[in-house]
């Protein structure tokens, strides 16, 4: 399992609401929430040359330190899972830069129509 790190450097990244209708989180139900309280995910792009040349995603909560995964991703869409408080994600190349993401869609964890997306 590739995991996710703190991270420190500067972004701007996307906000994403939270959805109300999760449980708020907490440090002791956060894994519960991961697989079975949160019901939502924001789906975004990135461009072609990004997702060929690889990228890395983050967030940050509402309260709290942003973190990055590790592993590289070269999914031209990806999906993260949406907590009852508002998040800003965001993706950093390889050579810590920023890369642009459009916010897709708000939409159920299992919408077949993001399917394709890569989750994390």
């Amino acid at each position: 399992m590739i995991p996710w790190v703190k991270f420190s450097s500067g972004f701007r990244g996307q906000l994403v609401k939270g959805d109300k209708n999760a449980p708020p989180t907490k440090w002791w139900n956060y894994h519960w929430l991961l697989w079975f309280g949160w019901k939502c995910v924001a789906v975004f792009r990135v461009s072609d040359e990004v997702a060929e040349k690889g990228y890395h995603v983050g967030f940050k909560p509402q309260t709290g330190e942003a973190e990055i995964h590790l592993a590289l991703c070269h999914s031209r869409t990806f999906k993260m899972a949406i907590g009852h408080e508002d998040c800003v994600f965001f993706a950093i190349d390889e050579k810590g830069h920023e890369v642009p993401l459009k916010l897709l869609a708000i939409a159920k964890k299992n919408e077949d129509q993001y399917s394709g997306a890569e989750q994390f």
